[in-house]
C-alpha cells in the first residue's frame, strides 16, 4: 500500500525558490551561454521536481520502502521495534515536522530511528503496526 509524503509549505517554498534562482540568470543571460547554462541546471531542477513529486512510502509484503526522489531505503518489518508519532528537526526521510518514528535493531545497527512523514500518519502507523511482528 503506497502513501504519499506529506510536504510541509516552508520545504515546498525553498525548493520552488532554489528552482527560480536557478532560472533567473537565464533571462538576463547573453543568447550564446543560455544552452550550456540551461544544460548545467536541468539535471539540477529535475532532481528537485523529483524530490517533489516522486516521493512515497510503501508497505510491501515484507518491508517499508521509502521512496525520497532519487533516494530510497527499505527498512523490514522483522526489525521494527517501535513505532510512534514524533515532531523534530532531524535529518530524516522525511520532508515534513509531524512525523511517525520508527525504532529499528538490527545487528549490524544496534539501536537506530527512521523518521517519516506521510500525508495522513494515523492511518500509516496503523497499517506499520499490524505488519510489524516484534515491537516492544
Amino acid at each position: 500500500m503506497k502513501y504519499d509524503i506529506k510536504i510541509d509549505l516552508w520545504i515546498k517554498l525553498l525548493f520552488l525558490m532554489s528552482i527560480g534562482i536557478l532560472i533567473g540568470p537565464a533571462l538576463v543571460m547573453p543568447s550564446e551561454e543560455i544552452l550550456f547554462y540551461v544544460a548545467t541546471i536541468f539535471p539540477i531542477i529535475g532532481v528537485v521536481m523529483w524530490l517533489l513529486l516522486g516521493s512515497y512510502y510503501e508497505l510491501q509484503d515484507e518491508e517499508l520502502l521509502m521512496k525520497l526522489g532519487p533516494f530510497s531505503g527499505k527498512v523490514p518489518y522483522k526489525n521494527i521495534k517501535s513505532v510512534s508519532l514524533s515532531s523534530n528537526w532531524s535529518s530524516s526521510w522525511a520532508m515534513s515536522m509531524k512525523r511517525v518514528l520508527i525504532q529499528v535493531h538490527t545487528k549490524t545497527m544496534f539501536k537506530g530511528d527512521v523518521q517519516v512523514g506521510p500525508v495522513d500518519r494515523e492511518e500509516f502507523m496503523d497499517a506499520l503496526i499490524r505488519r510489524c511482528r516484534n515491537l516492544d
